[in-house]
C-alpha cells in the first residue's frame, strides 16, 4: 500500500473575524478562492453574530477543505484576530474584515516578496476604498522607510496608510504582538504601530485589498472613531518602546485630541471642542501654532 502524501502547510493563513456580517461574508471568502495562488487556508472566526453568520460560514467549510470555522462568545474583533492566529497553521497571516475582499493576484504578489528574502516579517501593499454607490479609489502602496522607529513615526504622522486585508504578517510575530483584546474598535492601530516598529516590513505598490465603505460600519461615525483613536493612541505608546520614542508620547496624544476637537466643533458640540483643545495644548504647546486648529478654537468663540 502506498503512503498517502503528507499535505503541506499552507503558505497563508486569512483569518476573518465576523459579527452579524452574514450578507457579505461569502464574498469575502470567494475573494480569497479566485485568488491565482493555492497555498492558503481561511480561518472564519464567528463572533457571537445574532444573525446566521455562523450558517453561512458553515456552508463555505462544507464546500472548500481548506476552510476551517470556529464560533466563540461575543468577545470582539481583536479577540477574534488573536484566537485565528492561535489557529493558524500558515507562516504569513492577512486579517480579512468579513465585509472587504482580497484583491484577484493578492496573493501572488504578497508571495513573490515574501519568498524572495526569508527575513521580511511583512508586506504592505496598496488597497481600493469602494463606497456605498460602487464609486472605487485607488490608495497605492509605497516603499516603506528603512528603520522600525522611522516606520512607527511615519504612521502616527498618516504618511503610511494601513488596513486589515492589505498586509500579509508572519505568523511569528502576530504571536508577539496579539491584539488589544481590551479594545473593541480600533484594536488594528496599535496593533500596526508595534507591527511596523519590530518587524522587517516592506511596502508595494500593487492593491492587496478591496475596502468596502458602508454607513453602518463604526469606522464613519466620526465621534465613536475620534473617541477610540484617542484610547488607541494611548495604547500605542506601550511600556516596552524605546525611550526615544516614548518621549513622543504628549505630542501624539495631543495630535488625537485635537482631532477630537476637530470633530466635536463640526459637529456643534464647542464647549467640549475647547476643552480638548486645551488639553491638547497643554500636553504639547508647540500645537498652538497649527494655525488651522487655533482659526477652529477662537472660531468657536464667536459663532
Amino acid at each position: 500500500m502506498e503512503k498517502s502524501a503528507i499535505a503541506a502547510p499552507p503558505f497563508f493563513t486569512v483569518v476573518i473575524p465576523c459579527y452579524n456580517y452574514a450578507h457579505v461574508l461569502e464574498r469575502a471568502v470567494t475573494s480569497v478562492q479566485r485568488q491565482d495562488f493555492d497555498a492558503w487556508e481561511i480561518i472564519i472566526i464567528d463572533d457571537g453574530s445574532s444573525d446566521n453568520s455562523a450558517a453561512v460560514a458553515a456552508k463555505c467549510a462544507a464546500t472548500d477543505h481548506r476552510i476551517s470555522t470556529i464560533t466563540q462568545q461575543n468577545s470582539g474583533p481583536a479577540r477574534a484576530r488573536n484566537h485565528g492566529v492561535e489557529l493558524a497553521h500558515g507562516e504569513y497571516v492577512i486579517f480579512l474584515d468579513a465585509d472587504d475582499e482580497l484583491a484577484d493576484t493578492a496573493m501572488t504578489a504578497a508571495a513573490q516578496i515574501l519568498g524572495s528574502d526569508a527575513t521580511i516579517d511583512c508586506v504592505v501593499g496598496g488597497h481600493v476604498n469602494i463606497d456605498s454607490k460602487g464609486r472605487c479609489k485607488t490608495v497605492s502602496g509605497s516603499a516603506l522607510p528603512a528603520t522600525g522607529a522611522q516606520r512607527f513615526i511615519a504612521y502616527l504622522d498618516k504618511k503610511i496608510r494601513l488596513c486589515n486585508g492589505a498586509m500579509a504578517i508572519k505568523r511569528r510575530l502576530c504571536q508577539q504582538l496579539p491584539f488589544d483584546e481590551d479594545m473593541r474598535n480600533c484594536e488594528d492601530i496599535p496593533f500596526f504601530a508595534h507591527v511596523l516598529l519590530r518587524g522587517n516590513c516592506v511596502g508595494f505598490k500593487e492593491p492587496m485589498a478591496l475596502i468596502h465603505k458602508h454607513a453602518d460600519s463604526l469606522r464613519h461615525n466620526d465621534t465613536a472613531a475620534a473617541d477610540n483613536r484617542l484610547l488607541a493612541t494611548q495604547r500605542v505608546f506601550a511600556d516596552w518602546l524605546p525611550p526615544q520614542l516614548l518621549r513622543c508620547k504628549n505630542k501624539y496624544l495631543a495630535k488625537a485630541h485635537l482631532s477630537l476637537f476637530r470633530t466635536m466643533y463640526r459637529n456643534g458640540d464647542k464647549i467640549r471642542a475647547r476643552r480638548l483643545y486645551h488639553r491638547a495644548i497643554a500636553m504639547y504647546p508647540p500645537h498652538v501654532f497649527d494655525g488651522a486648529y487655533l482659526f477652529k478654537y477662537l472660531r468657536s468663540y464667536l459663532f
